[in-house]
């Protein structure tokens, strides 16, 4: 038979990481292979978008958790399109940008931190 031809892994996305969502804290953001997934508290409080934190993740209390495939993921320019309305219906969708300290800006309120 031929011999096993070993593939080589897709490179890593820049946006693949943790990060902490300072509108929940304490709620799991991660990036990997294309896909946003986390978990939001229940209930699920909103931030007002003024900056103000909405409800947080707890330890032991009950979380939902959720997935959305990113789109429009440019690697070179550190910009990639996330549709929250896919998780919630919330009418929210951003081109988040990366930011000089691998964080990632979600829009002009909120800044999600590079945890790893």
């Amino acid at each position: 038979g031929a011999p096993f031809e070993a593939r080589a892994a897709p490179a890593a996305s820049r946006f693949d990481g943790t990060y902490a969502d300072t509108n929940h804290p304490g709620c799991a953001r991660t990036i990997s292979d294309g896909v946003l997934s986390g978990e939001d508290p229940v209930p699920f409080v909103p931030a007002p978008g003024d900056g103000t934190p909405g409800s947080p993740c707890t330890p032991g209390g009950e979380t939902k958790p959720w997935s959305i495939r990113l789109k429009e993921q440019d690697e070179r320019a550190g910009t990639v399109f996330i549709n929250f309305d896919e998780k919630d219906g919330s009418g929210e969708a951003f081109t988040a940008r990366l930011t000089a300290d691998g964080g990632l800006r979600i829009n002009d309120t909120t800044l999600w931190p590079r945890l790893e």
